[in-house]
């Protein structure tokens, strides 16, 4: 007696077999003149729609702290070369388009102070293990990112700050924010824990 498929019971397996290496339309054919159903695609379907339904979901978690340390720090060098062409090669042309020198040395502090500051944050809380929240991480990887910008646009434009309007040194003020709220709950969650839990 001929061996049954299990996946089409009722079938010897050369059939299926020998259906399987023909062109899925001719497959689909000798499989109906044996009374047999094609293999079901439905959960590969469903599970493809509901991946292109709910999107990729982009984890926010604390391995972002030391990207954004390392951005922070691309900055850094960045702008130590334009500061040092025009300070030593005294190129013209760095000269026009950073005419504001001294805000861009404040922007070149910031962003490595920005760096140090986030990777000393994600070793204190890998250390200790803590877990910030989205919200939290968010805000530190945005205004570490932001606060030195705001001093690298007045290198391009000194006035910027004299003559900003209100609403706009508003929104310089607001834009202080995120670093704040970041690196307040960063520390407010290691003194909570050293508090409750000291290592010693």
């Amino acid at each position: 007696m001929p061996a049954v498929s299990p996946s089409h019971p009722g079938t010897p397996v050369n059939v299926v077999r020998l259906a399987s290496f023909l062109p899925p339309i001719t497959y689909a054919k000798h499989l109906k003149a044996f009374n047999i159903q094609p293999p079901s695609r439905s959960i590969r379907t469903t599970s493809a729609s509901q991946n292109n339904h709910h999107g990729v979901d982009v984890e926010v978690d604390i391995s972002l702290l030391p990207v954004a340390g390392a951005l922070c720090l691309m900055a850094v060098l960045i702008e130590g070369w334009v500061m040092a062409l025009i300070r030593y090669l005294n190129i013209k042309s760095m000269k026009t388009l950073f005419p504001g020198y001294r805000y861009l040395v404040r922007s070149h502090v910031d962003y490595a102070l920005m760096a140090a500051l986030l990777f000393v944050a994600y070793l204190v809380l890998k250390n200790l293990g803590l877990s910030p929240s989205k919200l939290t991480i968010a805000a530190l990887v945005l205004g570490a990112l932001c606060n030195p910008f705001g001093f690298l646009l007045q290198a391009v434009k000194p006035e910027l700050t004299e003559s900003a309007s209100k609403p706009l040194k508003v929104g310089i003020l607001l834009g202080f924010i995120p670093a704040t709220y970041g690196f307040g709950s960063v520390c407010t969650l290691i003194v909570a824990k050293l508090i409750t839990a000291p290592p010693f």
